[in-house]
């Protein structure tokens, strides 16, 4: 993301986009969702008349029970399409343990493009 990114983060609870951009440029909206809370709505023409483009889903569960059944399903196409090379995770940057402090300034920046992988040697 570059400087001029608006991040915000909802929950289901909010209705239509939550905040307008501070400036012209990039926007990334991420939509929290919970399987116990109401449906989510995102109004499609406020996100057209701003511009913005929407770039796939993120789900998190906070229970093992609601994540192993999703999964499960999931297990037949993911696994080999990951095999094939056809879906990788982008990794920011790879780091020791001891270079912990390194992470933790790329977290509070926001320049993170991907996840930050911590090896324990």
């Amino acid at each position: 993301m570059d400087r001029r990114t608006a991040a915000r983060t909802v929950g289901r609870r909010a209705s239509g986009l939550p905040t307008r951009r501070p400036r012209e440029g990039p926007a990334h909206l991420s939509c929290g969702t919970s399987a116990f809370s109401p449906a989510s709505t995102i109004d499609l023409d406020a996100l057209s008349y701003r511009h913005l483009t929407a770039h796939g889903v993120s789900f998190g569960f906070s229970r093992h029970f609601e994540s192993a059944p999703i999964l499960e399903d999931l297990r037949p196409v993911l696994l080999p399409a990951a095999g094939r090379g056809e879906i990788r995770p982008v990794i920011d940057r790879t780091v020791g343990i001891e270079q912990f402090g390194e992470v933790t300034e790329v977290l509070r920046s926001g320049d993170a493009v991907g996840k930050l992988v911590m090896t324990f040697a």
